[in-house]
């Protein structure tokens, strides 16, 4: 696989050593399972390359690119890339749609003869093939419970329809290791990571949830939804 420019995104992808080069914020927002993360830019510098490119452009933004990440700051980011390499030599690199920043993270090290093939559409295609298969897979309407523990998430799916398979539902709680367990947004989450966690149910309609009410989470299904 080293000899291709491009893989195609697909599920089966995730059995393989993933190279994410988007900036910290990014990969904290949302990312592969499995991958790390060794950025083309740091947030600071995915920052301003931003603002230079809705000021002027692509190929604007490609120079400031350029001129931040250069000389030893360069080379480092590119020692990082090959040892990671050498550790996993058929690694994949990836960035947010497969765009500019995996391409030039895959030019710098073909130049050090290290080729590396990169996921064509990147995090977004890849995303988006997952969200193909659960709908694919789904039955019916998705329902995410959330909340502190000990807030009686497990009595109210267990009192309600949610639990029967005879009405189409399924029920599924995450094993105890999740990383999720027992914990509840205390700040905003950004839109990538809210659709990234429940963008499944986007096309069959969601559970609204309010953390109001002395009885925990509430629930209602939409309107119109049977």
């Amino acid at each position: 696989m080293s000899g291709s420019e491009f893989v195609e995104a697909d599920l089966a992808l995730l059995k393989w050593p993933l190279i994410d080069v988007r900036a910290p914020i990014e990969f904290a927002a949302g990312a592969l399972p499995g991958a790390i993360n060794l950025p083309l830019m740091d947030d600071d510098e995915r920052r301003e390359v931003g603002i230079r490119y809705k000021l002027s452009g692509q190929e604007a933004a490609v120079a400031l690119g350029n001129e931040l990440v250069t000389g030893d700051l360069r080379e480092r980011r590119l020692d990082a890339w090959e040892a990671a390499l050498d550790a996993a030599p058929e690694s994949i690199i990836y960035c947010f749609r497969g765009g500019m920043r995996s391409k030039i993270s895959q030019q710098w090290l073909r130049q050090r003869g290290r080729p590396v093939p990169r996921i064509r559409g990147g995090w977004k295609a890849m995303r988006n093939a997952l969200l193909g298969l659960l709908e694919q897979q789904s039955s019916g309407p998705l329902l995410l419970v959330a909340g502190l523990t000990g807030c009686a998430k497990t009595a109210l799916v267990g009192r309600s329809t949610v639990g029967s398979t005879s009405k189409g539902w399924r029920a599924t709680r995450a094993p105890p290791s999740a990383s999720i367990r027992g914990s509840a947004p205390r700040r905003s989450i950004s839109n990538m990571a809210w659709r990234s966690t429940c963008g499944a149910g986007r096309r069959r309609g969601w559970w609204r949830t309010n953390p109001s009410g002395s009885d925990g989470w509430r629930f209602r299904r939409p309107s119109g939804r049977r």
